[in-house]
């Protein structure tokens, strides 16, 4: 907005194309935000049909880096990583997610990661827990 109004001090006229654009990418980055969001409350739903003990967006003291969910039995940092976590149109990941990863890994914690399409591709609650023990027992072996 403060460029927009330099800009339109300045006589340009393009400061309200440039405001709708900015516009634009911010209501569709939160769309996407809040579609992830939606999907992270799912796993925690999930954890809890399960009986898992965990605390939400835990903040390790150790390495500084929130946790979606964190469950102390297992020393276990579980992720969600939504659609912003990956480049985009790709299922490749971020080189901050990448390394995230590995501070995790490298403090001595279980790391578990679950991307969004294999959770998206799941409707029911029980194939939605199946996704969870089967990663949560992939990450404990």
């Amino acid at each position: 907005t403060q460029l927009c109004e330099v800009l339109a001090e300045a006589g340009d006229t393009k400061h309200e194309l440039l405001e709708q654009e900015a516009l634009k990418a911010f209501t569709e980055g939160t769309l996407e935000v809040s579609v992830s969001s939606g999907q992270q409350a799912d796993v925690g739903r999930a954890l809890e049909a399960l009986g898992i003990k965990f605390v939400s967006e835990f903040v390790d003291p150790l390495t500084g880096y929130s946790y979606d969910f964190w469950i102390p039995a297992h020393a276990m940092a579980l992720e969600f990583d939504g659609p912003f976590h990956f480049c985009r149109g790709t299922r490749r990941p971020l080189g901050s997610t990448i390394l995230k990863h590995r501070h995790i890994q490298q403090s001595g914690h279980v790391l578990v990661a679950i991307p969004y399409w294999e959770w998206g591709r799941e409707v029911t609650l029980e194939a939605k827990q199946q996704v969870v023990t089967a990663r949560m027992a992939r990450a404990l072996s």
